[in-house]
């Protein structure tokens, strides 16, 4: 035996640590453990250590951090760094670090022994022979150790995929249909649905679903007398082994949703108050949940609650800063009497060509939404270029031909998708390529933009400016017909064409144009 070797193991979840502990207790070797680097650098000053297996990813003190600690105090003891997720670039810095090799979870004894013989000081000359007979007595219990191992290994996963998955989400309605997508995956069920509390009508609202037909899922379901009554008053889950121990099943308005006898139903919650359910359903091999499943289950339930909150924070600033800019657009369109209402002009038209050219109604969406800031560059030009009451000089036109990039700078922090930021950017650029500012040119341009350009040179054509007076329709037609192939997609403009009558004719344009 060699009990006289210490070895330090540092990892924070005390489930590894313990299962590479009694691998290197069963080679013989004497093991001293810590939860983190900073703990780790405590025993190695306490006592004689020989070598050290430490983990990649902790708290307070990580690996990387931990080797860069032991250089300060000049201690010379062989690291092995310990990871479950390998990483070529974690490997290079570690080794540059001055770590002495790598092992990955799970554990297998031959890898550790190898490790050990190569690192830490000779073995005594019975050692192989008494590998050997451990190899023999050891190899269930290493086995069990691996085998739990594993189960952790993928607990971790999973829960770090929650975390990735959901902290990427900023869309309510499918952040919802995730959560229910990842609640019959990691529990191995045929469903699973999120409901909302709705206190003033004392109803659930179905938020997202999966597994149901719409003849069994109603969209509220009335909190009286339901399953989730219990989780909602007391805020805990209930995981439900046999659905007729827990209720009388002839009294409960929703339980002909559950053909399963067994379900689980967990609280979703914010500050403490329970604002949804997450109920899971029909194990797909006919079992109850296992409390592993369960574990996870309320991981995804906490997770879920903040990326739901997150969210609708999220949304809420950017609400309030769309709200801003639109403002500030507003405010640049009343300064001059005759670009008043320019905007909304322009996204009204935009709506009427899209429709007319059968785009989807993501697309009819996106203009209703940034056609209204497609000017908003113009913040960054000054007044006496932006209100000048006559043609423009060269310069002044250079400077004009900014406002685009302008635009684009500012809603940049809203991560706007390309679709919406190309109508801010690129509804200045020509079929020809000798637009501006990117030069874009015919199916280069996006198509949200070149509906925008006809829309917004067509307003321009027809309204009123201290140096002309504004042409009429048919004479704005006549010129954009010109132009289709040099400046416009003719595509776009023909749409337009047909749509010509239906713009001037609404009720809207009455009231917008008479500004």
């Amino acid at each position: 035996m060699n009990s006289d070797l210490k070895i330090l193991v540092i990892d924070d979840d005390s489930e590894i640590r313990t299962i590479l502990g009694d691998i290197l207790v069963s080679l013989g070797y004497g093991v001293i453990m810590a939860n983190d680097g900073l703990e780790g650098i405590d025993r190695i000053k306490e006592c004689t250590i020989d070598l050290i297996m430490c983990d990649v990813y902790m708290p307070n003190l990580s690996g990387l951090e931990f080797l860069k600690e032991i250089k300060k105090i000049e201690i010379e003891i062989p690291v092995v760094m310990v990871t479950g997720l390998p990483d070529v670039d974690i490997a290079v810095e570690a080794m540059k670090e001055g770590a002495a090799d790598f092992i990955s979870k799970p554990f297998r004894l031959e890898q550790i022994e190898n490790v050990v013989k190569k690192l830490a000081k000779p073995l005594s000359s019975g050692y192989s022979a008494k590998v050997k007979e451990l190899r023999v007595k050891e190899n269930d219990t290493i086995e069990k150790l691996n085998g739990k191992l594993n189960n952790k290994i993928k607990e971790l996963s999973t829960l770090y995929f929650i975390s990735e998955t959901l902290g990427n989400i900023y869309d309510g309605n499918l952040i919802f249909k995730k959560i229910v997508e990842i609640a019959c995956n990691i529990a191995d069920a045929g469903k699973a649905s999120i409901l909302i509390v709705d206190k003033e009508n004392y109803e659930m609202i179905t938020a997202a679903s999966q597994g149901f037909d719409n003849n069994n899922l109603p969209d509220r379901v009335p909190i009286t007398g339901s399953i989730m009554e219990r989780v909602i008053h007391e805020g805990r889950y209930i995981n439900v082994k046999n659905i007729n121990d827990h209720f009388d099943i002839d009294h409960i308005p929703d339980i002909k949703r559950y053909n399963s006898r067994t379900f689980v139903s967990i609280p979703l919650l914010i500050k403490n108050e329970v604002f949804g359910i997450l109920n899971v359903t029909e194990k797909n091999n006919g079992k109850e949940f296992t409390d592993d499943e369960v574990f996870l289950l309320l991981n995804l339930a906490k997770k879920s609650a903040l990326a739901i909150e997150n969210n609708a924070l999220y949304e809420s600033i950017n609400r309030n800063f769309i709200d801003t800019l639109q403002a500030l657009i507003t405010t640049i369109e009343a300064k001059d009497f005759y670009t008043r209402h320019h905007s909304q002009r322009v996204t009204q038209i935009s709506i009427e060509i899209a429709q007319a050219m059968s785009c989807s109604q993501e697309e009819v969406d996106t203009l209703s939404f940034t056609c209204s800031l497609h000017d908003i560059g113009k913040i960054g030009i000054n007044d006496s270029i932006l209100l000048k009451p006559g043609p423009l000089t060269r310069e002044e036109f250079e400077t004009i031909k900014t406002h685009p990039v302008i635009g684009a700078n500012i809603v940049k922090s809203l991560d706007l998708p390309p679709l919406e930021m190309a109508v801010i950017r690129n509804h200045h650029e020509r079929w020809d390529g000798n637009g501006y500012p990117d030069e874009l040119k015919g199916k280069k341009i996006p198509i949200l933009a070149r509906i925008v350009a006809v829309a917004d040179a067509f307003d321009a054509m027809t309204s009123d400016r201290p140096y002309r007076k504004a042409k009429k329709y048919s004479e704005a037609l006549d010129e954009m017909i010109r132009c289709r192939e040099t400046q416009f997609d003719p595509e776009v403009v023909s749409c337009f064409e047909i749509c010509l009558d239906k713009i001037e004719n609404k009720d809207w344009n009455k009231e917008v144009y008479s500004s």
